[in-house]
């Protein structure tokens, strides 16, 4: 027995629960909502490219709460109940329940966005008679990384407390503060280097900065790895051009050169340690606490 059973289990427990079909109508409603907007306001002249471009957005806000709400007990929540020890007193480990609650949850999270995705890209060749697949494909795989970063960050924060009050004090101040304020942290800290609020040239330490948050690395990520913005999916069939033209206003707007730390492989890179680092911060506290 090991975190296997965990992950089996949590998965099996959300879906007798009702929550992955929760979410499973969630995120079909929100793509369907998303693809058909354009349809519904221009007609005959809206494209794919704007369909798929309106996604990100709605997917950016909803997908950190619904991670959350799946994760955020997944440790304190059995650990109040007592049915933690029940569980530790199987040959289990506490690593793996940390890991088997990782990997359970982020399945029930990533089975909603891929299927509300899906029913997306169903409505797409209906309406419009194609589908840019490679690009979707990607959009995809970086929506769902998005999704399981921040479900690591849940049972991160999970491991860390010992009660549910706690554990959904920590992720809602996480997620209001990731989402709705971190553009103040870069905007605030040029104003205190240069006496001026940012303008249209800025460092690339800002940029990095801002792209820290988890949806900051998601922005980034869909613009320059999936090609999807607020313009939509760029179909240049030349990588390169596609590069270029999505690099171009960052390009357009820094001092100096894009650095390395500035490409699309560093947005995916931000995502994996932000489902990873908080897991492994959580499990340290999890591993020395007193149940």
């Amino acid at each position: 027995m090991n975190w296997t059973y965990v992950a089996r289990k949590d998965f099996a427990d959300a879906v007798r629960s009702k929550l992955a079909l929760s979410l499973l109508a969630l995120f079909s409603l929100l793509a369907l909502f998303s693809v058909a907007v354009p349809r519904l306001i221009l007609g005959p002249d809206a494209t794919v490219q704007e369909s798929l471009g309106l996604i990100a957005g709605p997917v950016q806000l909803v997908v950190p709460f619904a991670a959350l709400v799946v994760a955020y007990l997944a440790i304190a929540g059995e650990r109040e109940s007592g049915s933690l020890k029940l569980l530790l007193s199987f040959p289990l480990t506490r690593r793996d329940v940390v890991v088997g609650k990782l990997v359970g949850r982020s399945g029930v999270v990533v089975l909603g966005v891929v299927t509300g995705f899906l029913v997306s890209a169903a409505l797409v060749v209906a309406l419009y008679g194609s589908l840019p697949v490679v690009s979707f494909a990607v959009f995809v795989g970086v929506t769902a990384l998005f999704a399981v970063a921040y479900v690591g960050i849940a049972v991160g924060l999970s491991g860390f407390v010992a009660s549910r009050g706690r554990a959904i004090a920590a992720a809602l101040s996480f997620v209001v503060v990731m989402e709705f304020f971190w553009d103040l942290v870069p905007t605030g800290l040029y104003y205190l280097l240069n006496g001026a609020m940012p303008g249209q040239q800025l460092p690339a330490w800002y940029f990095l900065l801002d792209r820290l948050s988890p949806s900051g690395a998601y922005t980034y990520a869909v613009e320059l790895v999936a090609r999807v913005g607020a313009a939509g999916l760029v179909t240049t069939s030349d990588s390169s051009a596609e590069t270029a033209a999505a690099i171009a206003p960052l390009a357009d707007r820094l001092v100096g050169e894009v650095p390395f730390y500035l490409e699309g492989w560093s947005a995916i890179a931000i995502l994996v340690l932000w489902g990873t680092v908080p897991v492994a911060l959580g499990y340290l506290r999890f591993r020395r606490a007193d149940l």
